[in-house]
């Protein structure tokens, strides 16, 4: 029984690359003192189709993802090597900034302030946002 677990647990932290669908990918951003869109926002498969479930304002909404955007973030996470980039980005104590948490590929990246978000995530983030947006 152990090991079905472990295998499962393989399984569902597989990266876009070999799947071509998105995993884990979890995205958090607070509100904060000023004009912040402030959301929560995952991925779940149901069956062949991936839905991207967002909560914000207290109502939580979940949209079936078109293939040509499931693709489109798929590319960007796969670009993304996390290995290179900080678990934190930021000034800690700012307390008037969005407290950003992204959970990608396994590692959990913290950004205070969306002036702070790398480059190399910045493209990530700009269509997370659009999805959101639309």
């Amino acid at each position: 029984m152990k090991n079905l677990l472990y295998t499962f647990l393989i399984l569902m932290s597989c990266s876009c690359a070999s799947s071509k669908k998105i995993t884990t990918l979890t995205l958090d951003k607070s509100p904060c003192l000023g004009d912040c869109v402030s959301y929560s926002l995952s991925f779940v498969k149901k069956g062949g189709t991936t839905f991207f479930v967002y909560t914000s304002q207290g109502k939580t909404s979940s949209i079936k993802l078109p293939a040509t955007i499931e693709k489109e973030i798929c590319s960007q996470i796969d670009a993304v090597s996390t290995e290179e980039l900080n678990p934190f980005y930021g000034r800690k104590g700012e307390l008037d900034l969005q407290k950003i948490k992204l959970q990608l590929k396994g590692t959990t990246i913290e950004i205070n302030g969306p002036q702070h978000i790398p480059k190399e995530l910045q493209s990530l983030m700009n269509t997370l946002d659009q999805l959101i947006q639309n």
